[in-house]
This record gives structure tokens, C-alpha cells and sequence, in this order.
């Protein structure tokens, strides 16, 4: 027997276009900036941490975070940033 879902499809909602039908979808473009970001800085903990556990100089993990913040920053901005529209 199948169980019908909770959330019920609305008409003022786009269509998603990898399945096609009318559910929100959330598209990896829409995903906000400061979410990306978090993501982003919860990976470099997670590296760090390991890092600091197998003894690697302070000033290279420093480094290292530094320069991965810097290329999370960019690519969070470049996933998320508004194309202006064509006039």
C-alpha cells in the first residue's frame, strides 16, 4: 500500500525540471549563500582536526584553511550569485 505524501503540490510552484512535476524543488543554484558557507566551514574543521591529530605545524594548517576558506568563499559565491537578466 502506498502512503500519499505530506506535502501537496501547489500551483504557483515551478515545475521541477529533473522529474516534472509540480513539487518544490531545490535546485543546487537556489541554495543560499550562507548554507553553502557553513557547509564549507564545517569540511575545514573536519580537515584541520585531522590535521592537528597527526601533528602537522600549526603555521601550515593555518595555511591550509586559509587558502580552503578562500576557494570555499569563491566557489559559494559563484554557485550562488544572481545572473542579470538579458535586456
Amino acid at each position: 500500500m502506498l502512503v500519499q505524501s505530506a506535502i501537496l503540490p501547489r500551483e504557483n510552484l515551478p515545475l521541477c525540471p529533473a522529474f516534472q512535476w509540480n513539487h518544490s524543488c531545490i535546485l543546487p543554484s537556489d541554495m543560499s549563500f550562507g548554507i553553502y558557507l557553513l557547509g564549507i566551514i564545517l569540511v575545514i574543521a573536519g580537515l584541520v582536526y585531522a590535521a592537528a591529530i597527526v601533528h602537522a605545524p600549526i603555521h601550515w594548517i593555518i595555511v591550509a584553511a586559509l587558502v580552503m576558506l578562500g576557494a570555499g568563499v569563491v566557489a559559494a559565491v559563484k554557485a550562488t550569485r544572481q545572473r542579470d537578466p538579458a535586456d
